[in-house]
């Protein structure tokens, strides 16, 4: 978009920064980025070379826009070409201007190389845009690439320079390889050739299927999942719960035992009486008009 613009702060005809900055809506001030400066200098940062811009701005000084209606990089060029123009006070000049070198790098024109993963050099890009119009590759997934992050893009691999980084081919997909299912006595029922046909053919998720591959003995849907030619392992037995206590039913009266129930759960069952738990636990006295306690 051309909304960009480069603009110039002097002291009797004498400048002192040279910036750029981009228009806003024409309800405010467009060119916003001198009232960012003024506000600055009210409250200088701890940064040194920042100093000296800051004092200049408190003087009387005057505003230029030299040039309207930018593109970003024909902005980053006119501003770069000003700077060396009048140079900086570090270089003999006049400018307050602290970096120069983040103009004349843009990361938008660096050139970006094109290779097979076998390390063969297709082509050379000007920059990550023209790979991206002329490949339909996503520039994200360039970029990522070119920084190391994912290990290729579109099939490709791609870098900065001109010398192949190098490339490792991914390990298959859980869900595309072949699985063995069998019984949990260790009986081969069958073989598939994928996690996502053996999820269709019996019912089982695919999800559990493909976990049950990545740990030995483990179980889904009531098969053992196996990677095809795989060795079988029985799953580990479950264990089982606490054991049961027997519960004594008793006469409130003669607190005589009038029954003996194997647990609790057959006791609840059989009487009806909810709230035999909570008499065992001692949280009330009798439940169903009956007293209840442990047996051992």
């Amino acid at each position: 978009m051309s909304d960009y613009y480069v603009y110039i702060f002097s002291i009797d005809n004498i400048p002192f920064y040279v910036g750029s900055g981009r228009r806003r809506d024409e309800y405010t001030n467009p060119y916003r980025r001198e009232w960012e400066h003024l506000k600055e200098s009210k409250q200088p940062t701890d940064q040194q070379a920042n100093k000296h811009k800051c004092a200049y701005l408190l003087k009387p000084h005057t505003f230029e826009v030299l040039s309207d209606d930018l593109t970003l990089n024909q902005a980053r060029d006119l501003e770069l070409e000003l700077i060396l123009k009048h140079k900086r006070i570090c270089d003999g000049g006049t400018l307050t201007n602290i970096v120069v070198e983040n103009l004349a790098h843009d990361t938008r024109r660096t050139p970006v190389f094109q290779f097979t993963t076998d390390g063969e050099l297709l082509n050379k890009y000007t920059s990550i845009r023209q790979a991206t119009q002329k490949t339909g590759i996503l520039s994200s997934g360039i970029v990522g690439c070119c920084k190391g992050v994912n290990n290729s893009s579109g099939g490709f691999v791609w870098a900065y320079t001109n010398t192949f980084p190098g490339y490792t081919a991914p390990q298959e997909a859980w869900n595309k390889r072949s699985i063995d299912c069998y019984s949990l006595d260790g009986k081969l029922i069958s073989t598939y050739s994928s996690g996502i046909e053996a999820a269709r053919m019996t019912g089982v998720e695919v999800g559990g299927i493909n976990k049950c591959v990545r740990c030995d003995g483990a179980h889904s849907g009531g098969y053992v999942w196996v990677e095809a030619g795989g060795e079988f392992k029985a799953p580990p037995q479950r264990r089982s719960g606490k054991p049961k206590r027997k519960i004594r039913q008793i006469n409130m009266k003669t607190m005589k035992t009038i029954r003996t129930f194997d647990s609790l759960t057959e006791a609840v069952n059989e009487t009806g009486f909810s709230g035999i738990g909570r008499c065992v636990l001692g949280y009330s006295k009798s439940s169903g008009g009956f007293h209840w306690e442990y047996a051992n």
